[in-house]
């Protein structure tokens, strides 16, 4: 495993897997996740990510168009914030990349509020098991 910060981004490596937790913002440059990834098929997990800002949109899209180019791309345990921004772009909709190299993603975390109790929560779906219903 490989431990590193960018900015205000913790970022963990393990074999063609990263884990992203924190801020994607201004002060990051994703550029240095690509590079440490191995080529072929990689996994993002992004769970833990708190913020995520226009500087930051471009920096993920970045990322991504890079790994994709390299091989296929599964989005792990999307952050509510993240599934919010990517939803405004098109590229990040389903079916706009198509192909073998396809962004997939596996699992996302979904803003919930509770209309009884007010209860707000983000559980984490797997998109690929409800994929149906989805």
């Amino acid at each position: 495993m490989t431990a590193f910060q960018l900015g205000r981004l913790d970022v963990e490596i393990t074999g063609a897997r990263a884990v992203l937790a924190g801020r994607i913002d201004d002060t990051v440059q994703l550029a240095e996740v690509a590079a440490r990834l191995p080529a072929g098929d990689v996994a993002v997990d992004t769970a833990e990510v708190t913020f995520i800002n226009s500087v930051g949109m471009r920096e993920w899209a970045q990322l991504i168009r890079t790994l994709r180019a390299r091989g296929a791309v599964t989005l792990e345990a999307v952050s509510d914030r993240l599934m919010v921004q990517m939803g405004l772009l098109a590229e990040f909709r389903v079916g706009a990349a198509g192909g073998p190299r396809a962004v997939r993603i596996a699992s996302f975390h979904a803003a919930y509020l509770c209309p009884a109790c007010g209860h707000e929560a983000t559980p984490r779906i797997d998109a690929i098991a409800h994929a149906a219903e989805l």
